[in-house]
């Protein structure tokens, strides 16, 4: 039998960058890289195939399959930054990712390619087919594939392009736009039912979106052409369909929405140049318009809201933060970082997208259609109605920069932009802008009357505490003022705001508030952190020495009186006193203790703690803690379990051998492993440590 056409004496592996085991293994996880060798080894590659640069194969699983795996190699004078070779692929396996099918795949590119067949491209290969056979080739593969059945309703431009439109016809819909619809919906169903079924890759679904691009590509062509009316009619299904999905869109999907809003953009430029004939109807170029608002508006629409807190006057940057959608959580993470002083819309106008939408439509909108188009937008603006859903304030802010976009020649000045802050009730803005125009009381008053946030309002606090003078105590004072108001109707916001008074107190050099301050802070939630800070309020300069030692035994008893015997350890270990954190634990171990406030601590969270700073004055007590721990893992009868348990065994031999009682350890490790001689697993980790 002839042996079929392969890399072995052939000179195609020169066309693709080398590839090694290293290469491979930087690309995935350890676990990954391991079974992906094992994969390689007893030959779960099935038919590897090469066609052009793209490689192919099937793989057994070890959870079903085979699975199909394909990977791109990289060709030959590809930048490879870092050592690192970017390698892209699609596999149907569960995991998904750079997962061991890949790996068994590029390992058998690279060790035994001879098995790796040579194989023209597709698009060769039909070439050289007869109508007549492409038909029964189709036909063969929808019987086989039922789902083929609805690419088959596609409109399908050559890769290479379609003719361009004759004159009178660009704007003319010829396109199948249910059959374009049918594919994107099946799709998307496939997508979520993957997502929901299997997918562990949270937050991306690169086969769907690679599909999607696939037809959005159809437009591209169209677009290419030069036939306005069938593009846009892609880009809008394509894109209506994605934005009415129930489900979550991922980068990558949203990804082809804008790039779907690129190419509606691009439309709208070009209908200036053209003929008359060849000009959308009003009809047309209104649904286009509609179509590009819903992209930008995807493009700007945030689920939660964005308001600003600051790091300080000194701070150097302001932070916007992601709050909880109630407002009601202390800060979370960061989400942009803002020069200080910059207005919230300027920050949204540098973070441009790949597309200008307000800059494009101004310019090629009629003054009826920018009408239109600004009468959406002050639907963003003003409250919701009845039953619907009301506009983020990222939404709104985004809203108002486009009018002003919209409305640049009539002078969209300070005074208009502040209206519309007001119209959207957007007041962290609209103070921040009355500040920035020197209207500093009427900011002031706005913000004490509006902003109810109270990371907003430390921020505008700070903003104020810039400008210095007498600005100073107004600043200080309207947040002492809210919180005199607002305290304990919401814990969360006593802590933003005690948090920021302490410190601005501490930057003022105002000693005695700063204390004051410190310790509400500590009576609303006692632990390590509030009596640090209560200790660096008593130790500022101009305090009296006296006082922190005062302080400190008040703050102890406040603890003791509540049984708070975690906060009382967690202070002892990080003052050094290990005896007392010893009998704290004693007590904790008694179960004398009651819960702390926060709830219920880990009694072995802190076994942990006291035994490794106990090593050094209280062996035994270290020793007595690693054993006591050691025993507990071994309980779990889990391998995880048996890996700490035999760490916490080594610092016991440690200990043991450092005061000379080596026979005291042999004794004890032989002890334990002829009560647990049935756990094999634990054994191998004993063993790996050289616990004997």
């Amino acid at each position: 039998m002839e042996k079929p056409p392969a890399l072995i004496d052939t000179d195609v592996a020169h066309d693709f960058l080398p590839l090694t085991d290293a290469t491979v293994e930087a690309q995935t996880d350890p676990q990954s890289f391991s079974r992906g060798r094992t994969y390689h080894r007893r030959g779960h590659i099935i038919d590897p195939t090469l066609r052009g640069s793209t490689l192919r194969a099937r793989c057994h699983g070890s959870s079903g399959g085979p699975y199909a795996v394909r990977v791109t190699l990289p060709l030959a004078g590809e930048s490879a930054p870092r050592g690192r070779v970017s390698l892209t692929g699609s596999y149907d396996c569960p995991r998904g990712g750079f997962c061991k099918h890949v790996v068994a795949l590029l390992l058998t590119w690279i060790h035994t390619p001879e098995v790796v067949q040579v194989k023209p491209e597709i698009s060769a290969l039909l070439a050289a087919r007869s109508r007549e056979e492409l038909v029964a080739l189709v036909e063969l593969m929808v019987d086989r594939q039922p789902d083929f059945e609805l690419l088959v309703d596609l409109p399908l431009p050559t890769r290479s392009g379609i003719p361009p439109a004759e004159p009178g016809t660009a704007a003319k819909r010829t396109v199948d736009e249910a059959a374009i619809r049918r594919q994107v919906v099946k799709v998307l169903s496939r997508g979520a039912y993957e997502a929901y079924d299997y997918r562990w890759d949270e937050g991306s679904d690169p086969e769907v979106a690679a599909e999607l691009h696939g037809l959005r590509e159809i437009g591209d062509r169209y677009l290419d052409a030069g036939r306005w009316a069938d593009a846009q009619a892609v880009y809008t299904v394509i894109s209506e369909e994605i934005l009415a999905s129930d489900e979550e869109i991922y980068d990558d999907v949203a990804e082809v929405v804008t790039a779907c809003g690129a190419g509606l953009l691009r439309v709208l430029e070009a209908q200036a140049s053209q003929d008359p004939s060849d000009r959308l109807s009003s009809e047309d170029r209104e649904e286009l318009f509609r179509a590009i608002y819903e992209i930008w508006l995807f493009d700007h629409a945030g689920a939660d809201a964005f308001e600003f807190a600051s790091r300080g006057p000194t701070g150097g940057v302001m932070v916007v933060w992601r709050l909880h959608e109630e407002g009601a959580l202390p800060l979370a993470r960061p989400v942009h970082a803002i020069p200080r002083g910059i207005l919230p819309e300027e920050a949204d106008a540098a973070d441009q997208r790949d597309f200008d939408v307000p800059a494009v439509i101004t310019h090629h909108a009629t003054p009826a259609e920018r009408a239109m188009v600004e009468g959406w937008l002050r639907d963003l603006l003003g409250p919701a109605q009845t039953g619907a859903t009301s506009s983020s304030a990222q939404e709104k802010r985004a809203a108002i920069q486009f009018l002003a976009t919209l409305r640049e020649d009539e002078g969209f000045g300070d005074e208009a932009r502040l209206a519309a802050y007001r119209e959207a009730e957007l007041w962290t803005d609209a103070a921040a802008l009355l500040l920035r125009l020197n209207r500093v009381d009427e900011a002031v008053a706005l913000a004490g009357r509006k902003i109810a946030d109270p990371y907003a309002l430390t921020a505008f606090a700070d903003r104020l505490l810039s400008l210095g003078g007498d600005r100073i105590p107004q600043a200080l004072g309207l947040v002492d003022g809210r919180l005199w108001e607002t305290e304990g109707k919401h814990p969360g916001h006593d802590t933003a705001y005690l948090t920021w008074l302490a410190r601005r107190y501490a930057e003022q050099g105002m000693a005695r508030e700063a204390l004051a301050t410190e310790l509400r802070r500590f009576k609303a939630a006692p632990g390590l952190a509030t009596f640090q800070a209560v200790q660096n309020a008593a130790t500022m300069p101009g305090q009296p020495p006296e006082v922190w030692p005062a302080t400190r035994s008040k703050l102890l008893e406040t603890l003791e009186a509540k049984t708070a015997l975690g906060q009382l350890l967690e202070i002892a270990l990080h003052e050094g006193r290990i005896a007392d954190a010893i009998a704290l634990l004693k007590r904790m171990e008694q179960g004398r203790a009651r819960p702390s406030i926060g709830g219920w601590w880990s009694v072995a969270k802190y076994q942990v703690r006291v035994a490794e700073a106990a090593e050094t004055e209280f062996p035994d007590e270290a020793i007595r803690l690693y054993t006591l721990l050691a025993e507990r893992e071994i309980e779990e009868r889990n391998r995880s379990h048996y890996q700490v348990a035999a760490r916490h065994l080594a610092r016991v031999k440690h200990l043991q051998e450092r005061q000379g009682r080596r026979e005291a350890w042999r004794s004890f490790i032989t002890d334990l492993r002829e009560r647990h001689k049935r756990l094999r697993a634990l054994k191998e980790e004993l063993d790996a440590l050289d616990l004997r």
